[in-house]
């Protein structure tokens, strides 16, 4: 590299590294930092882990596995000091450090031939790169795997000498870095993959080129000695057992699970797998095997896995980019070609990145528009309306919340009130499938919780309409037994008529307000449904005809409007009528009992069949609400 380069790069670095910082500034709207500040306010407060779990009730007394600790203390140490700014500035650090190794990963890999190539290739990639981690820019402890990962790989590239001999005795940083990564992310595991892979590349590479490593046992008694740093954490060897649960959580092989269309070859994902593979290939070819092994390893994790997209990322980036470059400075450099055409294609490949570099800077400054900048929390986002609610009306008994509020709540509401879930997976495991999930299909099974756990109010989540598709519908848990007293634009709460929060559904000026609430939905007919189910409550059985017949004209595939509209029908006596809608409700939710049930019960009070009667009310057993087919039996009249 010549002067002027070696005067700009430093700059040139630094300022890369400034501009992730900025661009990291983002605004707080990630659902789980409220337990790790809360988990963070325990370790500061009595200087130990919470061995057992006291946050959730029905989870309460079981081991509370936190392997995120560290990040929890130094995000609880950020937020100390300067609230919410700090979490971001905190945020913003860790990206600033991805990009400072980043960049230390592209000078191993870009050699010092052509400044102007070296430092428009490594522009390039430090977009790219932010394109690919844009998604991932939270306040989780994922970032800080990103910078261990990043450090990592940078410090396994320079156990190789200028000979290409093994230096093990630089081995002591990769343990430091695997000490300090297992204490804060899952993703520590990648470690001891990466370096799997990398000493297998290097014996290989020594192989084909008809060397033998003399350093065999040192090299297995390195990967030994970093594998058992993993277990320097509060659990010890128990470390993959808590790994595997996390893994095996719902939610987290939901993250884990590919969407095959995002690797069309058009998206950006389809084009890094592409350069990845061709990059791979390249190095295999000339026998870099230290670099094509890793980067197959990536490939295949971030091929399987969404969560892995951005790791495959950080390894793979500086290795395609060090393949590109090496293509272009061999064939240039070749003495057949003449000097024409070596300028032709220098200032060709220098064209062809600048058109790159703005294609690249204009998709960053489009991302930029729809962001939200500052040093704060995006409250917005968040359910501090309903949270000042049952603070100020001091509601009693336990309370249901749907899993994206629960770190919120437990921030804010611990140790006044328990939550009901959250986003630890690993407290939870596969009862956060079976207990959570199930309950917005199963009634029966959502009827005992309730009364098992003794919970009298609920903080829930609007419905939304995502792709076509109503999520987070919580609203048929809620239809008979329970009043909904408080609705802002980020939730609703609902307590039940009968317990001690049950004077709250009294108040008639605070329920104006939430159907005012209501009406202003983003999908508006859950405003119309809703309002009309509180009409059928108030027997106004006309009108909560038309606000579920204007909900239905808004969203001709809302089961839940027909089955509504057919109750109003039925207690108007207009039998076909209920009877078409409860088929229309069957139509287009096929697991819903109750359509099921109340078509068989105007069925029989039309004198039909009773075949039809007891197929109908055995189906709505199945899905667990037996109700009319028990009584049924009992009287000879079903089999």
């Amino acid at each position: 590299m010549n002067r002027v380069g070696r005067l700009i790069t430093p700059w040139l670095f630094l300022g890369f590294c400034l501009v992730f910082m900025l661009l990291t500034l983002t605004k707080i709207q990630n659902w789980d930092w409220g337990f790790h500040l809360s988990i963070g306010k325990h370790i500061h407060e009595y200087l130990s882990l919470p061995e057992r779990e006291e946050y959730s009730f029905w989870a309460e007394g079981r081991e509370n596995k936190i392997i995120s600790w560290s990040f929890s203390l130094l995000l609880y140490e950020a937020y100390a000091l300067w609230g919410f700014a700090g979490m971001v500035l905190l945020k913003a650090i860790a990206f600033g450090a991805l990009a400072l190794f980043i960049l230390l990963r592209l000078k191993q890999e870009l050699s010092n031939k052509d400044t102007a190539l070296f430092l428009w290739m490594s522009a390039l990639c430090m977009l790219l790169l932010f394109l690919c981690i844009k998604d991932r820019i939270l306040a989780r402890p994922e970032i800080f795997g990103f910078v261990y990962l990043c450090m990592f790989s940078y410090f396994i590239q320079s156990l190789i000498s200028k000979t290409g001999a093994l230096q093990i005795k630089t081995l002591w940083i990769l343990i430091l870095i695997q000490i300090l990564w297992v204490n804060i992310h899952i993703s520590f595991v990648l470690g001891p993959i990466y370096f799997t892979s990398f000493i297998v590349g290097y014996n290989l590479q020594n192989y084909t080129n008809s060397q033998f490593s003399k350093n065999i046992p040192q090299q297995l008694g390195a990967l030994l000695a970093i594998i058992i740093s993993t277990l320097a954490n509060p659990y010890g060897v128990r470390i993959y057992e808590l790994l595997y649960d996390v893994m095996e959580s719902a939610v987290y092989l939901f993250e884990m699970r590919t969407n095959l269309t995002i690797w069309a070859l058009w998206s950006l994902k389809g084009a890094m797998g592409l350069g990845a593979v061709w990059a791979a290939i390249y190095w295999s070819m000339q026998k870099q095997f230290t670099k094509s092994l890793p980067l197959i390893a990536f490939i295949i994790l971030g091929a399987n896995a969404n969560r892995f997209f951005a790791v495959a990322s950080i390894i793979g980036l500086p290795l395609m980019a060090g393949a590109l470059y090496d293509v272009i400075i061999r064939y240039r450099d070749q003495s057949a070609v003449g000097l024409n055409t070596k300028k032709l294609i220098h200032w060709g490949t220098l064209s062809f990145f600048v058109v790159i570099f703005g294609v690249l800077v204009e998709r960053v400054y489009s991302w930029t528009k729809e962001q939200d900048f500052g040093l704060a929390l995006k409250k917005e986002r968040f359910p501090y309306g309903a949270v000042d609610y049952v603070r100020k009306h001091q509601l009693s008994g336990n309370m249901f919340n749907n899993f994206g509020f629960g770190a919120f709540l437990m921030w804010e509401l611990y140790p006044s009130y328990q939550v009901f879930i959250d986003g630890r997976t690993q407290v939870y495991g596969k009862d956060l499938n079976t207990i959570y999930n199930y309950l917005l299909t199963d009634l029966e099974s959502w009827n005992e919780i309730v009364k098992k756990y003794n919970i009298q109010f609920a903080i829930v989540r609007h419905p939304r309409l995502v792709a076509g598709k109503i999520t987070d519908d919580f609203n048929r848990l809620f239809q008979t037994a329970w009043k909904i007293v408080y609705a802002d634009n980020n939730a609703s709460i609902y307590v039940l008529r009968e317990d001690s929060n049950g004077h709250l559904a009294e108040d008639t000026a605070a329920y104006e307000k939430v159907i005012k609430v209501m009406q202003s939905y983003p999908q508006f007919f859950l405003a119309y449904n809703n309002r009309g189910s509180q009409l059928l409550e108030l027997k106004r059985y006309q009108e909560a005809i038309q606000d579920f017949t204007k909900a239905i004209q808004l969203n001709p595939q809302y089961a839940q409007a027909y089955y509504n509209r057919g109750l109003g029908h039925a207690h108007l006596g207009n039998d076909e009528q209920a009877i078409a809608d409860y088929t229309r409700s069957i139509h287009y939710d096929a697991q819903f009992a109750p359509a099921y049930n109340n078509r068989g019960v105007v069925y029989q009070r039309n004198a039909k069949s009773w075949n039809i009667i007891c197929e109908d009310w055995r189906k709505a057993c199945q899905l667990g609400d037996c109700r009319n087919f028990s009584l049924a039996q009992k009287n000879g009249r079903c089999e």
